[in-house]
């Protein structure tokens, strides 16, 4: 029973360690571009911009994937409670790979996004960003985002929205 236990808390530290340090990426980046410590790519040390995108893009992906993946692990491990240590281990190393492997796929996915705002420029400093805004909730659910971003003290966007409404008196 002991190597159960000892398993199962091996098994919780990767979703632990993606919740603790995924919020602590998302909120506080480190000051200055370094090669120590850090989401450190080629893509995110190239300014502070891609550097603290990428720490809150990246951070917020750990926070949600570890919080998801720890329900699942704790689950596994109930069925081999009085299991063999070959069935223990086993398991651990399958539930392992695939934790491995989600983090490793979520610094693709940042490395995707970061490749995707630098290739289509979507939003620099000191844009100003015109929205045609009709009064749905499909327009008013842009807004809201893109004002939450520029508000968002983590992302370190300046930019300016105008807010462009036709009233063309089609609907009653």
């Amino acid at each position: 029973m002991w190597f159960w236990w000892f398993i199962f808390i091996c098994d919780m530290l990767i979703p632990m360690l993606m919740v603790i340090v995924g919020n602590r990426m998302r909120k506080q980046a480190p000051e200055k571009i370094n090669e120590i410590v850090g989401y450190r790519t080629a893509r995110s040390m190239k300014n502070m911009d891609t550097w603290k995108f990428a720490h809150d893009h990246c951070g917020r992906l750990w926070w949600k994937i570890g919080w998801s993946m720890l329900i699942p692990s704790f689950v596994v491990h109930i069925p081999l409670y009085r299991s063999s240590e070959n069935m223990i281990g086993l398991a651990a190393a399958v539930l392992c790979t695939i934790q491995c492997v989600i983090l490793i796929l979520s610094v693709f996915l940042t490395e995707k996004a970061l490749k995707t705002i630098k290739k289509y420029n979507l939003i620099e400093d000191g844009d100003r960003i015109v929205l045609g805004v009709s009064g749905g909730p499909d327009s008013i659910c842009m807004l809201n985002i893109l004002n939450y971003i520029r508000n968002d003290k983590n992302l370190h966007m300046n930019f300016d929205i105008i807010v462009a409404h036709v009233n063309h008196l089609i609907r009653e």
